[in-house]
């Protein structure tokens, strides 16, 4: 599925950058795109990380998912390797050797449907990323909320802060690839100029899993004009998600507190 283009947009550009000729790196906010949401937040206790267990979150779709422990925990596993998302739960599946203390993860569940490809239109004029004036923003508090307050917490949208944005969900099963890593992949050409966030996605038998790093013949890469899941098995189902938002290292993100 492709972006469809509107015939009115709204658009707000870093300071110092032109909005209607800067690139997609400096764009804090486009109506063109859609902003990443957090569909679904909530807390997975798991009574011990040596027993299956499941939450059930009924969101009724595969959806892109992004957790985190919660508290000091001395012994645990790679989340992500063991955690996997359905249309109705997200599973804990133990692989052997995990000890019997319970875990706590928060959970973020958004609203990018992994089985759904997807293409925004590619506006990249070029420019640098500035620092913003926080004195010169967009602000829409919450209900009960002051419009001049300091705490972000208290907005609904705030132009001090970049909206994550979806560029691409590339949804397909991997194949043999001609060059570069993996014998099999799947790739994301992006066709941005910088190299994009990112995040990578395969469907087991029990469900969607994230996919982190790279290990063994398995990995996701960054190339000059993609980015490539590669596996050594042909014929995975996977899912791509691409950002607008550039992977700068040296880049550093300020916000109020």
């Amino acid at each position: 599925m492709a972006a469809e283009k509107p015939d009115v947009v709204v658009e707000l550009s870093q300071e110092g950058h032109d909005v209607t000729e800067t690139g997609d790196e400096n764009m804090i906010w486009s109506s063109r795109w859609p902003s990443i949401k957090t569909a679904r937040e909530f807390v997975f206790d798991i009574a011990a990380q040596n027993v299956a267990q499941d939450y059930a979150h009924n969101w009724g779709e595969s959806t892109a998912f992004f957790v985190y422990t919660v508290g000091a925990t001395a012994s645990r596993p790679n989340v992500y390797s063991q955690l996997r998302l359905t249309d109705t739960l997200l599973r804990w599946i133990p692989t052997g050797g995990e000890p019997a203390t319970p875990l706590k993860l928060k959970c973020f569940v958004t609203d990018i449907k992994l089985e759904q490809n997807f293409l925004a239109e590619i506006f990249s004029t070029g420019g640098e990323p500035s620092i913003i004036n926080r004195s010169q923003v967009v602000a829409l508090s919450k209900e009960g909320k002051d419009v001049t307050s300091d705490d972000l917490r208290d907005f609904v949208f705030h132009s001090y802060c970049r909206s994550p944005m979806l560029h691409q969900v590339v949804n397909t099963t991997t194949a043999a690839v001609s060059s570069g890593p993996g014998v099999n992949g799947v790739d994301a050409v992006h066709g941005l100029p910088y190299t994009p966030m990112h995040f990578a996605y395969k469907k087991t038998a029990s469900g969607w899993q994230h996919v982190v790093g790279i290990g063994g013949t398995e990995g996701v890469f960054v190339m000059a004009d993609r980015i490539r899941y590669g596996n050594s098995l042909a014929g995975v189902e996977v899912s791509l998600v691409v950002w607008k938002d550039p992977f700068n290292l040296g880049a550093v993100a300020n916000v109020i507190q």
